[in-house]
């Protein structure tokens, strides 16, 4: 099956089948539990408004800012015993949230959880940036393509383990959790081959005075503004539009779409310049987001989630490439350390606006404004473009 999914996972080396088999069971897990997790917290626990955006703050919080430490701490010492303590960080923030009611203790549990993905996700995007750059794009392909598998298969555990207890699926994360720890434990070192950077804060100087890096930061936060949405202004916008008040339609084709556009796409995907991907994806962004104000129809608003999905699709693993196409070798897991926390900066203003457009403004107002966004990434994007003139290491690889 993954053969015919991924074309190129026989190329892979071992500790990249390894790493994007744990993406899979990652993301299943976290769509098993975190779509239930705001419904628990105030349904089943009765937790406040306040204490529950605390509790999902804290989670966001320390999951899109630590790597800007854990990334030069995995350049420096290794990625294995990062990935064996971000799993383990997890299984017990997932842990209080299976056996705890206190609100401190959750709070907790949120911060080990946000700790554990911003550890594991250092030192998963530090070893897959390393592959060779011929090999970049294909490997980012395949990583997306497992979390699409994940998001679909997710919800489904979820909603049947929901039926009996939401704390049941907590705790079967955990068990799911520990196991993934035991065995990145028994695996060799994944980074053994490659030179670590020369200081713990080298590479962090360095990514935040490397010009090009710069730039596509700019051009990647109008994503990560976008993003959020899929959370916020979507479920909230077919709320209104449906009667049912069910939002896990949204998750379901999002994964499925993910899913087949990458295995009809991937040659595409993977031989095309990421920079040509990125502004194409920002091109259809923008199209997209300002065609829901122009009707409110329910098939139109599911077309549209369709087509966001092969957005989506398409500008993730290119961020991530170009990423590891500027980063020096040894410094990859600090370069997506500074990437995520732009991301964090970003991504909580999507939050915060487009909860206050969907909720309180204009239908309209809101997704024109997200169109808006969209396009300021097309010009985000040419101004990387001109600013990084000829072909990037490997677009070379690919070209």
């Amino acid at each position: 099956m993954h053969a015919k999914i991924l074309g190129t996972w026989a190329h892979f080396p071992p500790r990249i089948r390894h790493l994007l088999w744990g993406q899979l069971c990652m993301n299943a897990s976290h769509f098993m539990t975190v779509p239930l997790l705001a419904v628990f917290l105030s349904r089943d626990l009765g937790l406040g408004p306040a204490a529950l955006a605390t509790v999902m703050g804290a989670n966001l919080l320390w999951a899109q800012s630590l790597p800007l430490l854990a990334g030069p701490l995995v350049d420096r010492y290794g990625a294995k015993p990062a990935l064996v303590l971000g799993l383990c960080l997890r299984g017990l923030g997932l842990a209080g949230f299976a056996s705890q009611s206190d609100t401190a203790l959750l709070v907790l549990s949120a911060c080990l959880c946000g700790a554990g993905v911003a550890v594991y996700e250092s030192a998963l995007f530090g070893v897959l940036g390393r592959e060779p750059p011929e090999r970049l794009s294909a490997v980012f392909a395949a990583n997306n393509q497992m979390l699409n598998l994940g998001v679909i298969v997710g919800p489904i555990l979820g909603a049947v383990g929901s039926a009996f207890s939401v704390r049941a699926c907590f705790a079967v994360s955990v068990v799911l959790f520990g196991m993934l720890s035991l065995r990145a434990w028994r695996q060799p070192a994944m980074d053994s081959a490659h030179t670590p950077a020369s200081g713990d804060w080298c590479g962090l100087r360095t990514a935040l005075t490397h010009r090009p890096f710069q730039l596509l930061v700019c051009a990647a936060m109008p994503w990560y503004f976008l993003f959020p949405q899929l959370y916020v202004a979507f479920p909230i916008y077919l709320k209104n539009l449906s009667e049912s008040g069910s939002t896990a339609p949204i998750y379901v084709v999002n994964g499925i779409v993910g899913v087949g556009f990458m295995v009809l796409a991937r040659q595409w995907l993977v031989h095309t310049p990421p920079r040509q991907l990125l502004l194409l994806a920002y091109a259809a962004a923008t199209l997209l987001f300002a065609s829901v104000a122009l009707t409110d129809s329910l098939l139109w608003f599911y077309l549209f989630v369709v087509s966001y999905t092969v957005v989506e699709t398409t500008i993730l693993p290119a961020l991530k490439t170009l990423t590891s196409t500027v980063a020096p070798d040894g410094s990859q897991g600090t370069f997506f350390g500074v990437l995520s926390v732009a991301g964090a900066v970003a991504g909580t203003a999507g939050y915060y606006v487009g909860s206050w457009l969907v909720v309180d403004g204009a239908r309209a107002t809101a997704w024109l404004v997200f169109g808006t966004v969209g396009a300021l990434g097309v010009v985000l994007t040419l101004v990387l473009h001109a600013h990084t003139a000829g072909p990037l290491p490997s677009e070379a690889a690919t070209a």
